[in-house]
């Protein structure tokens, strides 16, 4: 469906995404630059769009719809060691990730934004060589905080009615207190969730990424410093790639994984 043809508005900020067009946005709508020039409403539209704020703007550009983001994410094995993502971008993927769902809104989620290009090397020598670990613009090592719902629980539920922060603050200790196999599946679920959702906002933009298991869990510890009481759920490579992945090798009938009321 088109988007709708509106007024011209008149817009304060400029982008220029990696999509290549150059976006004038306020905050009720954007003009796309190119040849099809046009303004888009931000609110009512069906066009596939991005909006996040960031410095109290918007940054508008063209993205895939969901459905097709995840029937396309694919774990790509080949980036582009020259690919820079801009401030803007990461700030972007961030800001979708952490909208991800974790019990009592713990948000365990610790997430290690891997820079350094030695440190990037170090790891890869103990990630099987996997040229994902040093090529892509992006490696996270995601890892989870096993007692975030020890951390000021609190302000997990600052926004929420009193009564149900009433309900659920001291509630919370209980349900984690004495059960450590409990606190590290929830950790590793809330770290399961961003990383997903970080990878189909990744493709949602444009580019690729490839989780990574295929690593020392003991040596990455060590290398990121990683601190008592957290562990590491899996790497997450993101960036522009330079090859194809190979056809989706195959899934196992739905028979299989689908089930009504009972197996």
């Amino acid at each position: 469906m088109e988007a709708p043809l509106l007024h011209p508005l008149k817009f304060r900020q400029k982008s220029d995404l990696s999509c290549g067009l150059s976006i004038y946005s306020n905050t009720q709508g954007c003009q796309r630059i190119g040849a099809d020039a046009r303004f888009i409403d931000v609110e009512n539209s069906a066009s596939p769009i991005c909006v996040a704020t960031a410095r109290n703007h918007f940054i508008i550009g063209l993205t895939m719809h969901l459905f097709q983001a995840i029937r396309e994410r694919r774990s790509i094995k080949s980036f582009d060691p020259a690919h820079r993502f801009s401030k803007d971008e990461e700030d972007l993927l961030i800001d979708l990730a952490v909208q991800s769902p974790s019990s009592f809104n713990a948000q365990h989620w610790r997430l290690v934004n891997v820079k350094d290009a030695s440190l990037r090397a170090q790891i890869r020598s103990v990630a099987a060589d996997q040229s994902q670990v040093t090529d892509a613009s992006l490696l996270f090592v995601v890892c989870a905080d096993l007692k975030a719902w020890q951390k000021g629980p609190e302000r997990y539920f600052r926004n929420a009615p009193q009564d149900i922060q009433d309900l659920l603050v001291p509630w919370m200790g209980k349900f984690y207190e004495y059960n450590d196999l409990l606190q590290r599946d929830e950790g590793i679920r809330s770290a399961t969730f961003i990383a997903h959702t970080m990878m189909l906002s990744a493709k949602a933009m444009g580019y690729d990424s490839c989780p990574l298991i295929g690593f020392d869990p003991i040596e990455v510890s060590k290398l990121v410093k990683l601190p008592d009481n957290h562990v590491i759920a899996m790497m997450l490579a993101i960036g522009k790639s330079t090859k194809p992945a190979w056809p989706k090798p195959g899934y196992v009938d739905r028979s299989e994984i689908l089930f009504e009321n009972t197996f």
